[in-house]
């Protein structure tokens, strides 16, 4: 059956939007992709003193994904011979609730070690939610910097008087 002009011409017109659809779907999943590989990469400011590492955490959001970051950097530092950490979340607005189960267990593992975890700079809505869950009872929760800074120097101190009791 032969073709008319005017039925080649749909028929282009038509593979046209096709393709522009196409393409700009694939622009929408190329960038979607994009996002999610940059967003996996945590980045943090890691300020290294002589008996405690401040961990700042860049990104907004608290997530699991955070929290495993924020956990294999404080391993990554345990290697490098620092043990206690301040986690500065002063740049986190907003945390998942899942997170937090994620920073019990990195509290958790840190005390089992001998080791001192101290969060500080939380932002309001994050600080209720932490309290909401009654964590706030149960993390180490410094108002101020300097507060963080007294609780890893007072239990460094606590660790030192046990062990020479111990002794």
């Amino acid at each position: 059956m032969p073709v008319t002009l005017l039925q080649a011409l749909v028929y282009i017109k038509y593979t046209k939007e096709i393709i522009a659809r196409l393409l700009f779907l694939w622009r929408i999943n190329s960038f979607a992709n994009n996002c999610l590989t940059t967003s996996t990469k945590m980045e943090f400011k890691i300020d290294t003193k002589p008996t405690y590492s401040i961990i700042t955490p860049i990104d907004a959001h608290i997530d699991a994904n955070m929290t495993a970051a924020l956990s294999q950097k404080c391993d990554e530092l345990a290697k490098s011979g620092s043990t206690n950490y301040i986690i500065d979340l002063q740049h986190c607005t907003v945390a998942d609730n899942t997170a937090f189960d994620d920073l019990v267990q990195m509290h958790e593992n840190c005390y089992n070690n001998s080791q001192s975890l101290v969060f500080t700079g939380l932002q309001d809505g994050v600080l209720q939610q932490l309290q909401a869950q009654e964590l706030d009872m149960v993390l180490n929760v410094a108002p101020k910097m300097i507060e963080a800074v007294d609780i890893v120097s007072m239990e460094i101190l606590e660790r030192d008087l046990f062990g020479e009791n111990e002794e």
